[in-house]
C-alpha cells in the first residue's frame, strides 16, 4: 500500500500561473501555466504554455520577467497580425481545416 501512495503523489504537481496581456489591453488577457525545469548545468529554465482563442503559444526563458515579456509579445503578434479567417482552398481532413505549410 505504501508504494501505491507514493506513486499517486508524484502525479500531482502544483503549477504556477501567469497572466498574459495582449498589447496592454486588459480586455484581451489569457492565463499561462509556468513550469520550472533544471538544465544540465543546474540552472533553472522556465517554460510557459498559453491557450489563445484559436491557437496556443509556448515559450522558454531563463527568468520569469523575460518569460512574461516574450509571452506578451507572442500573444500580441498572434492576436493582432494573424487573421482568424481560414482560406477557402485549404483541405479538410477528419473534419478540420489543415494548412499547407
Amino acid at each position: 500500500m505504501g508504494e501505491k501512495m507514493n506513486n499517486k503523489k508524484w502525479k500531482f504537481e502544483v503549477t504556477e500561473q501567469m497572466l498574459v496581456i495582449v498589447n496592454r489591453d486588459w480586455s484581451r488577457t489569457y492565463v499561462a501555466s509556468i513550469h520550472t525545469q533544471l538544465s544540465h548545468d543546474g540552472d533553472k529554465i522556465y517554460s510557459a504554455k498559453c491557450d489563445l482563442r484559436n491557437s496556443s503559444i509556448v515559450c522558454f526563458a531563463s527568468d520569469k520577467n523575460q518569460l512574461s515579456n516574450k509571452m506578451d509579445e507572442l500573444a500580441t503578434l498572434i492576436e493582432d497580425r494573424i487573421s482568424l479567417q481560414v482560406p477557402e482552398n485549404n483541405p479538410v481532413i477528419a473534419g478540420s481545416q489543415c494548412s499547407m505549410n
